[in-house]
């Protein structure tokens, strides 16, 4: 699970916000993928919504569709005990947050991390730098 916040056009509906810790006023996605990098859920949110709300807004409603899934990965922006806390008694999964294990300098690759960054990597250096959605509902 992991979010990306994106610059938005002017008419790009209703949907904007500004995410104060990218700097980039727009909208944020939020991203549910399998080991293989396929989507299972995913949500579009205004940039100032936090990753925390996105991820309760992407689970939401998830278990009868997904009723295997018992484990969740994040990055560090997921950790904290409220969210491992909903994960458990919404759908009973369990919420593991992937962090760096030792102060390397550099890039490093986290565990499982890269499944869902090649999934947002999807759009890549070719897209255009604004995500021309004029209606909120053609994003997802």
């Amino acid at each position: 699970m992991d979010s990306q916040s994106g610059k938005s056009t002017e008419e790009s509906g209703l949907i904007k916000g500004y995410d104060g810790g990218k700097q980039v006023k727009g909208r944020k996605r939020h991203l549910l993928v399998d080991t293989m990098g396929l989507l299972l859920s995913t949500d579009v949110t205004p940039a100032n919504t936090s990753d925390q709300e996105g991820a309760r807004l992407l689970l939401a409603g998830l278990k009868p569709l997904v009723p295997r899934l018992e484990l969740v990965r994040a990055d560090g922006a997921y950790r904290g005990e409220a969210l491992a806390t909903w994960c458990d008694t919404t759908g009973g999964w369990r919420l593991e947050i992937i962090t760096r294990h030792s102060p390397v300098e550099g890039f490093v690759v986290r565990p499982c991390g890269w499944i869902v960054e090649r999934t947002l990597g999807v759009d890549g250096p070719a897209a255009p730098p604004k995500q021309g959605l004029r209606a909120p509902g053609t994003a997802e």
